[in-house]
């Protein structure tokens, strides 16, 4: 069954409102952080992760896709976990230099995903490696939490988890921008067109990040 386009430009949709609640939900967080109960923070950084979940199912169940939801969630997720490791570093947990590679590779991740939905006209989801990145990166965060009980154990599967996410960025702007790069320009010169001038066309697609 066909998603109703006209979703798209709606607003006040469930996932779109779970969204905007994960995004307060980082205020919420950052101030158990600062009261230094990490406990807390863990509790409301496992209910704002369980948002994710159940608004990526809403909105692909029930056609609730907007093109709010195409930008906005994908950025939640990524202010989410900066927003954690920042209060971890904080709380003595990790490295300065831990912290700084994520905050740069998250910001690549909002730059490219950008690119995709804004210059080429698309929407991609994960493939298996980077779902299997993504799972592994946010346990990874689960365990950081628990640093005063599991210490150095948490720090090692962190180090492990952001080479791995490093990969599948990698691996994403590979398949994501490059090749469809490639596949535009080629499909510009069988037209008989100047590659140079090919711009993207203005199917989107429909799978939620």
């Amino acid at each position: 069954m066909e998603p109703n386009r006209s979703n798209e430009n709606r607003f006040w949709t469930i996932p779109n409102v779970l969204t905007i609640f994960r995004f307060i939900m980082v205020g919420v967080m950052m101030y158990f952080f600062w009261k230094g109960n990490a406990l807390m923070a863990l509790a409301v950084y496992v209910t704002a992760a369980l948002t994710d979940v159940l608004d990526g199912f809403i909105a692909r169940k029930y056609h609730q896709i907007s093109n709010f939801g195409k930008l906005f969630d994908p950025m939640a997720d990524k202010v989410l976990s900066i927003a954690a490791l920042c209060g971890l570093f904080f709380s003595g947990y990790i490295p300065k230099p831990l912290v700084i590679i994520v905050i740069v590779k998250e910001s690549i991740m909002i730059l490219g995903g950008a690119i995709i939905l804004f210059w080429l006209k698309n929407v991609v989801s994960a493939n298996k490696f980077g779902k299997f990145a993504a799972v592994m990166y946010t346990a990874s965060i689960l365990l950081t939490f628990l640093h005063q009980y599991i210490a150095p154990v948490d720090t090692v599967v962190l180090y492990i988890a952001v080479i791995v996410n490093i990969v599948a960025l990698l691996q994403y702007a590979y398949l994501n921008i490059v090749q469809e790069l490639k596949r535009r320009r080629k499909e510009a010169a069988a037209a008989g067109e100047n590659p140079e001038n090919a711009v993207p066309d203005d199917t989107q697609s429909d799978t939620k990040q």
